[in-house]
């Protein structure tokens, strides 16, 4: 997936500034650092404290790296998961990620005036 994310985007695995992976085993995510071109570093590994929180690892990844070691504006970022049934995929994008206006509740005087 870094590979797949990196040439997509036209650059290196060394230009990430963070690879956020799913991690169910966090030994095993970090021994393929090499393989995948990317300096251990680079990963924001978080499953030797939790072990395997599933879906959630991502998210709780990402926010510890962001928490504890920052990502500057600009940088890129990696996100990739998979789960059951050989579901995968992954996200590159540039921090911070935009962010959305804020949601109106249907039911606000707000939005029943558009």
């Amino acid at each position: 997936m870094v590979a797949e994310a990196a040439d997509a985007a036209g650059i290196k695995p060394s230009d990430l500034a963070l690879v956020v992976p799913h991690q169910p085993n966090p030994r095993l995510v970090a021994s393929l650092a090499a393989d995948a071109g990317l300096d251990p570093s680079q990963l924001a590994i978080a499953g030797h404290e939790v072990g395997n929180i599933g879906a959630a690892s991502l998210p709780y990844a990402l926010d510890r790296a962001v928490r504890t070691r920052g990502v500057e504006p600009g940088e890129l970022v990696l996100l990739a998961g998979f789960g059951a049934g050989l579901t995968w995929g992954h996200v590159l994008i540039t921090w911070p990620p935009p962010t959305a206006p804020p949601r109106v509740p249907a039911r606000h005087p707000a939005a029943l005036a558009t």
